[in-house]
Parts: structure tokens; C-alpha cells; sequence
């Protein structure tokens, strides 16, 4: 018998995705003690308020950074990726004891 790996992996994605439905559903967050390190883009928002659609409500201290002349996932690619690391070092190396 012969396995088609395509098949097994389109299988296991869509087990990942109804998992990630499921959760989505019953998920309801709730208030986080400690710090958050939120990073976004400036592009393809408009109108989007982080008190009423953020973190907010939930973060005891939220520190926000803005990446200039990003879009919601271009923060991932060149050239904005690398202030992103930089960030997010910096929040890590903040956190340590």
C-alpha cells in the first residue's frame, strides 16, 4: 500500500483548521497580568481603535509600536521585518529578571 504525502498533508491541514475553528469559537480571552508587546502596521486599517479592538482591555500594560509604511502582513517581508526583530529583542531583553 502506498501513501500519497500530498493527500496525508492536505488531511492534516485541514484537521489544523477546523482545530483553529473550534478554539476561535470558544475562546473568550480575559484579563492578562503582565506585559504585551503589540507591533503593527500603519496601511490598511482605517478607523481601527485599539480601545475598542485591541488589547486594551486586557492587557495590564500594552506597549504599542507602529511600523511606518507597512500593511498588515508586509511587517513580516523586507524592509520591515528587521524593525520588527529589533522590537521584539528588545521587549524580550526587557522581560528577563
Amino acid at each position: 500500500m502506498r501513501f500519497d504525502p500530498d493527500e496525508i498533508l492536505s488531511h492534516a491541514v485541514r484537521a489544523v483548521e477546523e482545530a483553529n475553528g473550534i478554539a476561535l469559537r470558544n475562546y473568550l480571552p480575559g484579563p492578562y497580568p503582565g506585559r504585551i508587546t503589540q507591533v503593527r502596521s500603519t496601511c490598511g486599517f482605517t478607523g481601527f481603535d485599539l480601545k475598542r479592538h485591541g488589547w486594551v482591555e486586557f492587557a495590564a500594560n500594552l506597549e504599542s509600536h507602529e511600523i511606518p509604511g507597512s500593511e498588515h502582513l508586509g511587517i513580516i517581508s523586507e524592509p520591515h521585518v528587521a524593525r520588527v526583530a529589533e522590537i521584539l529583542k528588545e521587549s524580550i531583553e526587557k522581560a528577563r529578571p
